[in-house]
């Protein structure tokens, strides 16, 4: 990414989470917009401070797609973000989370909107491309 997509991003955590959620073989993405583009992501986000990457996880699923029945499955992986600063580079913890319920568009200022895409059918514009698709894959073979 380059450094104007992150430019007004000045974390307090380096620790983000991001979440696997697969329905019917389909996993749910939203367009999200930054200054000068938008790209589709997972629904997850920055660790409040003490806050556990697990709870973390639930909470912003629930933020971002009005989710209350949101369950963590398993732990996907760790890796290193793509945000780097003069304090460290994020860390993002992966875990493929199931619910019952149907996502809601609850931050318009941040998403256009929440799709389910089928692995043939991710779109190239998506953020951290190469992991995501790893996990997707990873999460699909379970």
């Amino acid at each position: 990414m380059s450094p104007k997509f992150y430019e007004s991003h000045s974390p307090k955590n380096h620790n983000c989470t991001s979440s696997v959620i697969i329905r019917n073989g389909k996993i749910l993405l939203g367009l999200r917009h930054y200054h000068d583009t938008s790209l589709w992501v997972a629904p997850g986000g920055r660790c409040d401070a003490g806050e556990a990457p697990e709870s973390t996880v639930i909470r912003e699923i629930e933020e971002e797609i009005g989710v209350t029945d949101a369950r963590i499955v398993r732990k996907l992986g760790e890796y290193p973000g793509a945000y780097i600063d003069e304090t460290g580079r994020d860390h993002v913890f992966v875990f493929e989370v199931a619910t019952d319920q149907e996502p809601k568009l609850m931050e318009p200022e941040k998403f256009e909107k929440w799709q389910w895409f089928g692995l043939n059918e991710i779109p190239v514009n998506l953020i951290s491309a190469d992991l995501a698709l790893s996990m997707f894959k990873k999460a699909l073979n379970a």
